[in-house]
């Protein structure tokens, strides 16, 4: 039970650091060389403005057509 105990602290702690640096970093910069373009496909640049397209957390969009199941900027997504 302690072991158990000290892992849950661990990772609580981690997930507060993690959730701290993602605020603090907000608005400044991107994760990638490529930043997201504002209703564009981050894949062919057409306009995302119909509904088979989708945009990430990461703010990248792409149609469906264009998805190749994760984001080619971001590795996480």
């Amino acid at each position: 039970m302690k072991t158990l105990n000290f892992l849950y602290d661990k990772m609580a702690l981690f997930l507060l650091q993690h959730f701290q640096d993602i605020f603090s970093n907000r608005g400044r910069t991107y994760s990638t060389a490529h930043p997201p373009r504002p209703e564009l496909c981050d894949s062919c640049g057409r306009s995302l403005v119909n509904n088979n397209s989708t945009v990430f957390v990461c703010g990248h969009g792409y149609h469906i057509d264009c998805y190749h199941g994760k984001c080619t900027h971001c590795e996480e997504f």
